[in-house]
């Protein structure tokens, strides 16, 4: 179920692609594991807000229903 995120870096905005995938939901963590937000993956393409975010290296799980994850890293710059 391979998932793609760019750009990474990012500034503001992430874009999550998961053609051919069953993930429905993502959560960004912290390098402490602290989970700093979780949205709803409703589409091939989904837009995700990170300007909120701290620079620096965060963590972004994939989650299917049956509780399936793939995490993967990107880094937030200003």
């Amino acid at each position: 179920m391979p998932v793609t995120i760019y750009p990474n870096p990012a500034t503001n905005t992430l874009t999550v692609q998961t053609a051919n995938s069953n993930y429905n939901k993502l959560k960004i963590i912290d390098l402490t594991r602290r989970i700093e937000m979780s949205q709803e993956i409703n589409s091939i393409n989904t837009a995700v807000d990170i300007s909120n975010l701290a620079p620096g290296t965060h963590l972004i799980k994939f989650i299917t229903k049956d509780g399936e994850e793939e995490v993967q890293r990107f880094v937030k710059i200003k």
